[in-house]
């Protein structure tokens, strides 16, 4: 029982040094061996013996939880403790022969502290191994949880990604078209949740638009049986009922020789589609602008190449727009030959003086057509000064200095009109006329006679022949003014001149020349003419045509019975002249009275009908305004206005 206590106590303190043993000294690991022997010693001589089993405990204890250096320290002191054991104890007493034992406790020993020693190093490398395989596990377990994070926050911004993308990022079977992924995008474009898209196989066909429906789904059917990517557009209905235009950017994922999956993304062109819209209107509105009002555009790049011309440019020109813009060299040999050099010229000067130009001339088409042509021009340079273009317009205006030489021939066939009108009306006063020069004629020849007597007399009575000269001037004079104011009347093909011209003094210079026809018919005439009116810039002569027709209508319908004419000149409302002619004749017919101002419209027996149509052309010519109206009682009033000088002006 003593024996068995000593090695259950040597186990408790093998237990306790293998608590204890991680991470000992080198001093510690040798003191564990002096130590082991010590205690192993101790017991053995407690118990009276087994020093050689308790001997090779301590080694074992000093070889595996010291190492190869204690251990052998152990050894040596087992050693030294056993030549002590098999020592007699009186000198006198003759030892055992235990040598043997001597020699295999040392072998013993050897054994022990080789297999303890191979044994701790197989225990210290397994510990070792197992240290670093949890070193490695723990290192895979941090790199293992930092790539999950990695995996993670690469997966959010992916997700970040796809749902910041412009458009609806999505993923389909290539038969079916049912998605596999919709990015949120979809629910802001559509209105539709991605869940919606996911749930719903035939989610894209049953929200396109109607008339799109067929032909969408049957080309994106034909282009991905080709294993093509492909692009297009079409309609899409929101979930708002709006009606949304969709770009599609489909790529085909091809697997084993065949279309699998279909990825895209879909991207909301609507405003795009209406600034197309509204862009095709616009072009479409200035193409026709352009038609209607015979203007074309061009653009020449100073550089060469990139010139543009409009559809209706093409059309002036005859040029054919298939071949593209014609270059400035094919243009000025079209232009005719008698402008060519002036026009070539003149854009020169102004593109080098870098302002605006504009011109005319004409152009030589291949059927020998002369078109005439208004450019606008403007040079355009960059910031160094250089000219980048000319961009301008031309306008075909042909028509128009057609219909300017129509008009100036319509002018002088109005003037030979009214020319004739005077010439026929002078040939009505000619008694009027005639009285009005042979009366100052007579008289001066009279005077004449006279001073002729007094200068014959002795002596010649000189006071009373200067006298008699005196009349004859005066009377000569006023033959001489009946002759001029006659003169413009018969006068013929002078374009009209505009002056300040003073109402009043021309309608008492037509009192004057008409008084011997109004005395012939029994009229006589009163003037109501106000003072200090503003003068009006009129052609004297045309004005005094427009008062000698109402003057002699007038007359003409008061031959019969004779009667008032009054001439009124006065400002209306409106700052106007407004001047009135009012007879007590016979009035405006009954029938027709609308039609007095038609040319070629007389109510008078031997009346051309032109009068009043040239009358009224003369007063609107100034700007003004002809009209007749029936008396209350008898009689016309022929009313007109004029505009003054300073209406003309404002």
């Amino acid at each position: 029982m003593q024996e068995l206590g000593g090695f259950v106590l040597l186990a408790r303190m093998r237990s306790f040094v293998s608590l204890l043993s991680p991470g000992w000294s080198l001093a510690a690991r040798y003191g564990l061996a002096i130590v082991s022997v010590a205690i192993a010693l101790g017991i053995a001589l407690l118990l009276g013996g087994y020093a050689f089993s308790l001997l090779l405990s301590a080694i074992a204890v000093a070889v595996w939880y010291g190492g190869a250096g204690p251990g052998l320290m152990a050894i040596l002191l087992s050693m030294l403790s056993v030549d002590y054991f098999f020592r007699p104890l009186h000198p006198n007493q003759t030892a055992p022969p235990n040598t043997q034992y001597f020699v295999v406790f040392v072998l013993f020993a050897a054994v022990m502290s080789w297999l303890s020693a191979s044994r701790r190093r197989a225990d210290q490398m397994l510990r070792q191994a197992r240290s670093e395989l949890e070193a490695k596990v723990l290192q895979r377990t941090a790199d293992l949880r930092e790539t999950t994070a990695e995996a993670v926050a690469a997966q959010q911004r992916f997700r970040d990604l796809v749902n910041s993308v412009e458009g609806i990022v999505w993923e389909a079977d290539a038969e079916t078209f049912a998605f596999s992924f919709v990015s949120a995008q979809a629910e802001r474009i559509l209105g539709y949740p991605p869940e919606h898209w996911l749930r719903e196989p035939k989610f894209w066909k049953d929200h396109l638009y109607p008339d799109d429906r067929d032909w969408a789904v049957q080309f994106c059917l034909h282009t991905t049986a080709q294993k093509q990517n492909h692009d297009f557009e079409y309609r899409m209905i929101a979930a708002d009922g709006r009606v949304v235009w969709i770009r599609d950017l489909i790529t085909v994922v091809v697997e084993k020789e065949r279309a699998t999956r279909l990825r895209g993304v879909m991207v909301d062109v609507t405003e795009r589609k209406r600034a197309e819209d509204a862009l095709r209107r616009s072009e479409a509105y200035l193409a026709e602008a352009q038609r209607l009002t015979h203007t074309g555009s061009w653009v020449y790049k100073a550089a060469g190449g990139g010139h543009y011309w409009s559809e209706e440019n093409f059309r002036i020109w005859e040029f054919d727009p298939k071949q593209g813009a014609p270059d400035l060299e094919m243009v000025v040999q079209r232009i005719h030959a008698k402008d060519r050099d002036r026009v070539a010229e003149h854009w020169g000067t102004m593109v080098r003086a870098r302002t605006d130009f504009e011109d005319e001339f004409r152009i030589g088409l291949s059927d020998g057509t002369v078109k005439h042509i208004h450019v606008i021009g403007h040079p355009v340079f960059s910031a160094s000064g250089e000219l980048i273009e000319l961009v301008g317009t031309h306008v075909d205006i042909t028509e128009r200095k057609r219909a300017e030489q129509e008009r100036e021939r319509l002018r002088q066939v109005e003037a030979d009109l009214a020319h004739v009108n005077r010439v026929s009306m002078m040939g009505e006063l000619t008694a009027s006329l005639a009285h009005e020069i042979r009366q100052p004629i007579a008289a001066a020849i009279t005077s004449a006679d006279a001073c002729l007597r007094w200068l014959t007399r002795n002596p010649p009575d000189l006071e009373r022949a200067r006298l008699a000269v005196a009349r004859i001037k005066e009377d000569g004079t006023r033959a001489a003014d009946v002759i001029s104011h006659l003169r413009p009347f018969y006068k013929k093909g002078s374009p009209p001149e505009r002056e300040v011209v003073d109402i009043n003094q021309v309608i008492q210079e037509m009192i004057v020349l008409l008084h011997n026809e109004m005395t012939r018919y029994s009229v006589s005439v009163r003037p109501e003419l106000e003072e200090e009116i503003p003068k009006v810039m009129a052609d004297r002569v045309q004005l005094q045509q427009v008062f000698m027709n109402l003057m002699l209508n007038a007359i003409e319908a008061m031959k019969d019975t004779g009667g008032g004419l009054t001439i009124k000149s006065q400002l209306n409302q409106d700052g106007q002249l407004l001047v009135s002619v009012t007879d007590t004749g016979v009035g405006l017919p009954d029938e027709n009275a609308d039609r007095i101002f038609d040319a070629f419209y007389t109510t008078k027996p031997q009346g051309s009908g032109m009068g009043l149509a040239i009358t009224r052309s003369i007063v609107e010519s100034h700007g003004g305004r002809l009209w007749a109206s029936a008396n209350d009682g008898s009689g016309t009033t022929f009313n007109f206005t004029l505009r003054t000088e300073t209406g003309a002006h404002a």
